[in-house]
């Protein structure tokens, strides 16, 4: 947004050159435009047409940048609603996950060594965590590296 607003408004900045150096007229800012002009005559094609005028939106974004982008900005703040998550609530959802992550992890443990315990032989996955494998805690490092 903010590199669509600043390009917009460089592309309205006057052109003070002739002001400057020859003590002649501000060069506003000017937009080509490429009309398709259609007859209403039976058989005629359309034909086009060329135009220039002052580009006013390119002038105002030029004049006013500052408060179109503030303005933008809060437009875009109000409206977006991403979910995302601030640093610190991602950081508690991220313990949070982990430690449900190792209850499941653990549970999963109890019921291998239940089938084990009835005479099945069953494999753990290689990547299970150590502290639900060897029944250590919760505070333990959940890897060796």
């Amino acid at each position: 947004m903010r590199s669509q607003i600043n390009a917009l408004a460089e592309a309205g900045r006057p052109n003070l050159n002739d002001v400057i150096y020859r003590r002649g007229e501000i060069q506003w800012p000017k937009e080509n435009l490429r009309l398709e002009v259609y007859s209403l005559a039976a058989g005629k094609d359309g034909s086009f047409a060329a135009a220039e005028r002052f580009n006013s939106l390119a002038a105002f974004a030029w004049l006013f940048r500052d408060q179109i982008i503030s303005k933008l900005e809060s437009d875009i703040d109000a409206h977006a609603d991403d979910g995302a998550l601030t640093p610190a609530q991602r950081v508690a959802r991220s313990t949070q996950v982990r430690a449900e992550i190792l209850l499941n992890e653990r549970e999963e443990e109890a019921l291998i060594v239940a089938m084990e315990a009835g005479g099945a032989s069953f494999a753990r996955r290689p990547d299970a965590d150590p502290r639900a494998v060897l029944g250590l805690s919760d505070d333990a490092p959940a890897s060796v590296e």
